[in-house]
């Protein structure tokens, strides 16, 4: 099932050709990342709402120029990635390329439907 924001056929307000910007273990570290970056609580966590197919969108239709440094900072993810979780994502933020990966992150999570509660909009 499509998150909410992109509607039930997924982006359907683009033809953008499919969201195959990134390799399957860019995509797992992403996931991984998403779900340190913004976790469940009373609300799903960024992977869960959708977050990293919002980027995907991002990159393939609007911003295809920012592939170089997401694949920086996805490389730098993977590496930290390897540490427990509080020291992994600490290794993320403070990388210039991580630090902008985890805004992307925090971005795509409230565009999504299922965040908007948690800032006091429906």
């Amino acid at each position: 099932m499509a998150p909410a924001f992109l509607g039930e056929n997924g982006p359907a307000s683009t033809n953008c050709g499919g969201l195959d910007v990134l390799t399957e273990t860019q995509r797992q570290v992403f996931e991984r990342l998403a779900e340190l970056a913004v976790p469940a609580d009373d609300s799903p966590s960024a992977a869960e709402a959708g977050a990293v197919e919002f980027i995907e969108r991002v990159l393939t239709v609007d911003r295809p120029d920012w592939q170089p440094r997401m694949d920086r900072a996805l490389a730098v993810a993977g590496e930290a990635l390897r540490a427990p979780a509080a020291e992994a994502l600490e290794a993320v933020l403070a990388d210039v390329d991580g630090a902008w990966l985890v805004r992307l992150i925090a971005q795509g999570y409230y565009a999504g439907e299922s965040a908007w509660g948690a800032v006091g909009w429906r």
